[in-house]
């Protein structure tokens, strides 16, 4: 993203206090892992390279909206880095209107999108029952529990808070942060 914005695997910039590094440093993509638990859930490389799990094919679809260059460029390094693992994965280019719609009716595995986190990044557009950006109908009891003490909490109870909140997204994750602009 040519500079414009810093890596990120946690819904808080980088620099916030809310960040942790630990986490964060947890979530990092390594392929070698990612090989290794796909083989440990069964997902193993056909004759043709893409993974299958009996006779299931490990494809997927990511829709994107398609007038943005900038969004295109990296929906196709994404589709490259998971077909590298495997994966045959369709990039969707659509218009606004379109890839809307596919969100809406829930016409795709993953989508590539933008967000605008409020000033003391509370995720719950991602991952709240109704939440505006929770295409994927998430509804993880226990993630929830934790954003809601994370929403009710202040000062360094919020720190602690946005760490066990974190946590519990690494182990059921409804969205997967790629980075935080530089604004």
């Amino acid at each position: 993203l040519a500079r414009h914005a810093l890596p990120a695997a946690l819904p808080a910039a980088p620099g916030s206090v809310l960040y942790h590094d630990d986490v964060a440093q947890a979530l990092s993509f390594s392929p070698a892992e990612a090989e290794a638990l796909l083989d440990i859930g069964g997902w193993l490389p056909g004759e043709d390279g893409i993974r299958q799990k009996g006779r299931e094919r490990l494809e997927l679809t990511l829709v994107v909206p398609g007038d943005n260059a900038v969004r295109v460029a990296l929906a196709e390094q994404l589709a490259e880095a998971l077909g590298n693992l495997g994966m045959a994965v369709t990039v969707r280019r659509l218009p606004w209107d379109g890839y809307l719609e596919a969100l809406n009716q829930g016409e795709f595995d993953l989508y590539l999108g933008e967000v605008r986190m409020t000033a003391d990044f509370d995720p719950s557009v991602l991952m709240a029952p109704g939440g505006a950006l929770n295409y994927g109908g998430y509804a993880g009891a226990e993630a929830l529990e934790a954003l809601e003490k994370f929403r009710a909490a202040s000062g360094q109870a919020r720190t602690l808070a946005a760490k066990n909140l974190y946590r519990r997204l690494a182990e059921d994750p409804p969205f997967a942060v790629l980075c935080f602009k530089n604004w």
